[in-house]
This record gives structure tokens, sequence and C-alpha cells, in this order.
């Protein structure tokens, strides 16, 4: 093949692949962004919940399990939806106010349901973030009065009331391929209007939650 022919050859190869290369280099981007963002991811943790305030008065420490639900659209702050358990039990006190000084126990047992989003402050392998949301709990007071004399029932129940709280905080993420393991503590209001312990306006915990997420779509 004579020399011109060959320079000439070259020289087209050359414009082809230059002309090629910002279609493949888009074609990299669009597969890596795709690959690595995550519609839908569900989850579940659990933790320590610690009264604070007012609450103090009353309560011991509990403890609380969470499932998760999340939603992440790309061009918004991720949607989360958490439905949780959360149980703390009564110090002697209360029980006194109460009525029953001699119960063995007692607590109040609390259902939620919250509709909230997560910010990431940074993007990354580990992530900080704010957490924000809204929802409701229905909390219900048992009391154990088995073995303290024939004018109690063995177990006490007071009726269950839902009520509506603000639940908000902050964490850190660490993302390995589709599984997130995350650790978070969260401010959470609970309003009551007739609460069991007359003093007692709100019932106020930090929930310190550890758990897990994982990207399904």
């Amino acid at each position: 093949m004579p020399k011109r022919r060959t320079h000439h050859i070259l020289a087209i190869a050359a414009v082809f692949l230059t002309a090629l290369s910002p279609t493949r280099a888009h074609s990299q981007f669009t597969t890596a962004t795709s690959s690595t963002h995550h519609w839908l991811a569900v989850g579940f943790g659990g933790g320590e919940v610690i009264p604070t305030g007012n609450s103090t008065e009353g309560y011991r420490s509990g403890f609380q399990g969470q499932a998760y639900v999340v939603v992440n659209l790309g061009i918004l702050p991720e949607l989360r939806f958490n439905f949780g358990y959360q149980r703390f039990n009564f110090k002697d006190q209360v029980l006194n106010s109460l009525g029953y000084p001699t119960a063995a126990s007692g607590y109040n047992s609390v259902l939620a349901g919250i509709a909230g989003t997560r910010i990431d402050l940074i993007r990354g392998p580990v992530r900080p973030y704010l957490t924000l949301g809204v929802g409701a709990f229905n909390v219900k007071t048992t009391l154990d009065t088995s073995g303290t004399g024939s004018s109690y029932s063995p177990v006490t129940a007071a009726k269950s009331n839902i009520q509506f709280g603000l639940d908000g905080g902050a964490g850190l993420a660490v993302h390995v391929g589709r599984v997130e393991a995350f650790t978070e503590g969260r401010v959470q209001n609970v309003f009551t209007k007739n609460g069991f312990i007359k003093s007692t306006k709100q019932i106020t915990a930090v929930p310190v939650t550890f758990g897990f997420l994982f990207s399904i779509i």
C-alpha cells in the first residue's frame, strides 16, 4: 500500500475516533449514573430511646425498633417513611401518681408512623445528613398490677390515644454497593392533650438508632 494512502487512512481514522469520543464518554457517564442511583430502598433499625426534658421525671430509658421505606426521585431530597415501636418504662413515682403505688411495673408503648425527608450534606460513600418529619403516634399505657392484692386486676391497660408530633435529627450513613449502614439521633415530640402524667404536656424523647438500608430498585 502506498505511503500516502496509509497516511490518509490514519488521518480519517483519527477524525472518526475523535468524533466518537464525546458520545462514548457520555455513554459511560449515563451508565455510571444509572447504576449508582437507586429509586427505592427498604431497611430496619433499632436502639435506645432516651427521655429528655420533662419526660425524665417520669420515664426511664426505653427501646425502639423501626422499619423504613425510602424513595429517591433524584432531583429532590429523598422521601423517607418509617414505622416504629417504642416502649418507655415508668419510674416508681409515676405509679404512685396514677394511684397504683404497689404496681409491679408500668410502661407507655408507642406505635408511630412518620413521613419525612432526608437531606445529605455531602455526597459520597460517607454521608452526614439531616432528617425532618411529621407523624402520628398511638400512645398506650399498661400497668402490671399482678400480685398487688384482691382490689387490683392482674393487668390494667389505660386507653390508647393517637396524637401528632414532630421528628427531626442528624445521622451518618456509609454506602457499600446497594447496602447502607447508618446511625442517627432524632429529637421527637409527641403532643398530648390529656397525658397520663398530669404535669407533662409533651413526651419528649431522643431515639438513637443503628440500622441498614438495602436498595431494591
